[in-house]
């Protein structure tokens, strides 16, 4: 306290001020610069991508032929790419979500997404299941501090004596944590 005292009274007795520092150094018309170093930390953050970056739709057909019931898989003809960055928490979890509500469209005939099901490749290798049909499916979980790159491989199970045709249709991906 005394040493903090003491400089407080030099620079009065100097008759210096930190007002008065910045008139001699700066000048009355003139401009000063000064270099600011701003961090800035973004505390919590998501990323997805699926597919190609911006405004393309990846698609994934099924080529269905005239085969009977129970044969082979039948794979899809695409493996979308998907990237996922997440920074929110180290104690937290995110979700990937899949909605499978809408149907694939043939020409004369509709295909559920029940009947498909999916593998994941590179990061997302182990996780393999059966689309349910429903808005909101949980496919996978992952820390909430994760970077994942891979893809996912869709076959059609030919459970059903379908029409041959190209079946198309959608499924919407989202990526959440509570």
């Amino acid at each position: 306290m005394v040493k903090k005292g003491f400089l407080v009274i030099i620079a009065m007795v100097l008759g210096l001020s930190v007002d008065g520092w910045a008139r001699r150094d700066v000048g009355l018309n003139r401009s000063a610069q000064v270099e600011l170093d701003l961090r800035l930390k973004i505390a919590v953050f998501l990323f997805l991508q699926i597919g190609s970056p911006g405004r393309v739709v990846n698609m994934v057909r099924f080529n269905v032929t005239d085969i009977p019931e129970n044969q082979p898989l039948v794979e899809g003809d695409f493996s979308p790419t998907i990237k996922i960055k997440s920074n929110v928490g180290k104690f937290a979890s995110i979700s990937l979500t899949v909605d499978s509500s809408n149907p694939l469209m043939g020409k004369s005939a509709k295909m559920p997404l029940k009947v498909i099901s999916f593998e994941g490749i590179g990061d997302f290798s182990g996780i393999k299941g059966t689309l349910d049909g429903s808005p909101n499916q949980k496919i996978a979980s992952f820390p909430g501090k994760s970077k994942k790159q891979g893809s996912f491989r869709f076959f059609y199970h030919n459970t059903y004596n379908y029409p041959p045709d190209i079946y198309r249709g959608s499924i919407t991906f989202t990526l959440s944590f509570p």
